[in-house]
């Protein structure tokens, strides 16, 4: 599990660090796809539009699971946050 910042989320640098994670357990015969890669995203309260925005390059990477914050601010709309994730993973592939 990594924590992140949203406004600094550095996708190259996660996917060396998942590639440090994943390299030696395949080479120890654990299979990739069996892994869970968690990212959770600080600062995301209200940010649903970038983060649905940024959910294709996690994947991509080979992040499996992201946490982020719905709540953070008094005038959060979270079904709306959920809505527009929601909306950007309607296409996304599932485990």
């Amino acid at each position: 599990m990594a924590v992140e910042h949203l406004s600094s989320l550095d996708v190259d640098g996660l996917a060396a660090s998942i590639a440090t994670i994943r390299d030696p357990a395949v080479a120890t015969g654990r299979d990739a796809d069996a892994l869970r890669i968690v990212v959770i995203l600080a600062g995301s309260a209200n940010e649903a539009a970038v983060v649905a925005g940024r959910v294709d390059a996690l994947q991509q990477v080979g992040v499996t699971d992201v946490g982020v914050d719905a709540f953070g601010a008094e005038d959060s709309d979270v079904a709306g946050y959920v809505e527009t994730l929601r909306a950007a993973l309607s296409g996304a592939p599932t485990r």
